[in-house]
């Protein structure tokens, strides 16, 4: 049987993407993961048949001129020989990958090889990573068409998006009003501290309008009860609290966004500031602004009056969003990515 290996990890952004390949893939390959210690139990959780294979990256801190960062070449060669190792092991037919720090030893492993290997990238812009990588690959796949217009072998496929067919009424939410409107936070994998914060503040005010669904990732450390409130760490059944949500307000990774245009969910986007990354979620949240298909906030602006005013654009907008976003093509590029897989290895379906 074919073999492929994923790579990618170290936030949800690079992992859910591939997860969302997987059930499509397994028809046709034996599959295997190649991630960090700290990403097995995810993969492993939501694909227990895929082979999951620890290896160990070195992660670019910022700002770059960081002391740390000079050992990088050093670290990222050790990286690198315990990559080739494992992939000798497998042996496969193809790499695929999602980008991101963890995925580079793998992908500079595959190039050693000879293994063909295929990117994507979720962002507006090329991540490190793909950056480096590119030229040697068999295709450059992006989910927004700017990021790979100018690559000779890139293509805008969209982006990897999960089964997200929710149903709320799986979900306990009795401690809800049943005449407001819910508001979905969810500030990504590693939650959002900024946004945590002006949303537990700021509850006497924000739950006259709103009942609000709270995901707040492992950086929320107190835990607050309200009538109208829900708070939790992580949600493994996601597709249910989408399926609740009538807003939402979130960062501005690639991933959210694309989910929450093709659920056509009014959202208001938060993007992570520049020199806490790269820029990519300015750009990501810009792209769907500049359609009509969400609304942001710079997170330099963020405060209870803001906040307060931009839910109320939100919700008197919501029909004009839905529709743009109803509009829009090449957001789920599920089997466009998929088929491209399969015809680099003459793959017949």
């Amino acid at each position: 049987m074919n073999k492929i290996v994923l790579t990618g990890g170290g936030t949800g952004g690079h992992i859910m993407p591939n997860l969302a390949l997987i059930p499509h893939l397994t028809p046709y390959f034996e599959v295997h993961y190649m991630g960090i210690e700290k990403d097995k139990e995810i993969v492993c959780n939501h694909s227990p048949h895929t082979i999951f294979h620890t290896i160990d990256s070195v992660k670019l801190i910022r700002p770059v001129y960081h002391l740390s960062n000079t050992m990088i070449p050093f670290k990222l060669q050790s990286c690198k020989r315990k990559a080739t190792k494992i992939l000798l092991d497998i042996s496969p037919h193809l790499v695929f990958s999602k980008g991101g720090f963890v995925s580079l030893p793998t992908i500079l492993a595959a190039q050693k090889l000879k293994i063909p290997y295929i990117l994507h990238e979720s962002d507006y812009s090329l991540g490190l990573s793909n950056r480096l990588c590119k030229n040697k690959a068999y295709a450059v796949l992006g989910a927004f068409e700017p990021s790979v217009s100018k690559i000779k072998n890139g293509q805008h496929t969209g982006s990897p998006i999960r089964n997200l067919k929710g149903d709320k009424n799986r979900l306990d939410l009795s401690n809800l009003h049943t005449t407001l409107p819910i508001l979905l936070v969810v500030g990504g994998s590693s939650g959002a501290t900024a946004i945590n914060k002006v949303i537990t503040s700021n509850l006497d005010t924000l739950l006259q309008k709103y009942n609000i669904i709270h995901i707040t990732g492992n950086s929320q450390a107190e835990v607050v009860r309200r009538r109208g409130y829900l708070q939790l760490k992580f949600a493994h059944n996601m597709a249910d609290y989408l399926d609740a949500a009538d807003l939402c307000v979130s960062r501005a990774g690639a991933n959210a966004l694309f989910e929450l245009v093709h659920l056509k969910i009014p959202t208001l986007a938060i993007p992570l500031p520049k020199g806490a990354s790269r820029g990519d979620q300015i750009q990501n949240a810009k792209y769907f602004e500049d359609k009509k298909c969400i609304l942001t906030l710079p997170q330099e602006s963020l405060n209870l009056n803001t906040l307060i005013n931009k839910l109320e654009e939100l919700n008197t907008s919501k029909q004009m969003l839905i529709k743009n976003c109803t509009n829009q093509t090449n957001i789920d590029g599920t089997q466009r990515i998929v088929g491209k897989i399969l015809s680099t290895l003459s793959i017949s379906v």
